[in-house]
């Protein structure tokens, strides 16, 4: 028997042990057998009762596929919207370089140009390279955009059709965001309804960490609902260009479907109460 074993209550004993079962589905060494376990369970009510806190485990990965479609359907809708925020980050990035230039035109001298030109030769040949640069702007090709010259002289990079499908895979993500809500609803209900929070497996926790988190901040704050959210609160002025950027749902603001998460909780209730049923028939027939 390992010694720090038999400090654990059967509680902690049985969170320990699906641990290892967790460790042994990872391909990873086993820390403690099941022969270590066993030699803690020295009583029948030791036994039953490590049985039952096991099984909430079990009834957690009975469903996990379950779960794991409605994460990856949830995965799946961020990294499509992700991707046009990046190109979309990367057209604006890209109108901020190109104006840059522009304002450098505009001040350009060049002293090489006054004996051919004479005296209007800097306003001549500042004219003649800020046209070069819009022949080359009107002519380049932007996915999902069109880059236009404005009335004062810059250049916009106007993104109405990418904002388009930006919009349209907005109402998708946040579909899917209250999808798995309800799921994480239900099961948490259900994990503080039997005192069984230790016993959600990694991966499930992981993914419910990963859906309360904001993934907009991966490209930038700019996109975040909930950073916008948060800057109102603080009486920050929002200007209506943020507001139109800020389109990235998040967790707390998504309202969950009660009668999914009911569901959930009640099935796995359920779940547990028959495989409960079976372990205790199982303990019987062995230990009497």
């Amino acid at each position: 028997m390992k010694k720090e074993l038999t400090r654990l209550n059967v509680k902690e004993l049985a969170v320990l042990y699906c641990k290892e079962i967790e460790r042994g589905r990872f391909g990873e060494k086993r820390l403690y057998t099941d022969k270590d376990f066993n030699a803690c369970l020295d009583t029948q009510y030791k036994r039953r009762k490590f049985c039952e806190w096991c099984e909430y485990f079990s009834v957690i990965l009975d469903n996990l596929f379950e779960f794991g479609t409605a994460y990856g359907e949830y995965m799946e809708a961020v990294n499509a919207v992700i991707g046009y925020l990046r190109l979309l980050e990367s057209y604006q990035q890209e109108e901020a370089h190109l104006n840059a230039i522009y304002e450098q035109l505009k001040a350009l001298r060049s002293d090489e140009a006054l004996p051919v030109y004479g005296e209007n030769a800097q306003s001549i040949y500042r004219a003649t390279a800020i046209e070069a640069m819009r022949k080359v702007v009107k002519n380049s090709t932007f996915a999902l955009a069109e880059a236009k010259i404005g009335e004062d002289g810059y250049i916009v990079v106007d993104c109405s059709p990418l904002f388009s499908l930006i919009d349209k895979d907005i109402k998708h993500l946040t579909r899917r965001l209250r999808s798995l809500k309800s799921i994480i609803i239900g099961v948490e209900a259900w994990a503080e309804l039997n005192n069984c929070k230790e016993f959600i497996p990694t991966a499930v926790q992981e993914y419910i960490e990963k859906a309360k988190s904001d993934l907009s901040l991966t490209i930038a704050p700019l996109y975040s609902r909930k950073e916008l959210h948060r800057r109102e609160q603080e009486g920050v002025k929002i200007m209506p260009t943020e507001r139109k950027c800020a389109v990235f749902p998040y967790y707390e603001e998504i309202e969950h479907d009660a009668r999914v998460a009911d569901s959930w909780t009640q099935m796995l209730q359920d779940s547990y109460a028959e495989r409960l049923n079976k372990v205790r028939i199982f303990l019987r027939e062995q230990f009497g």
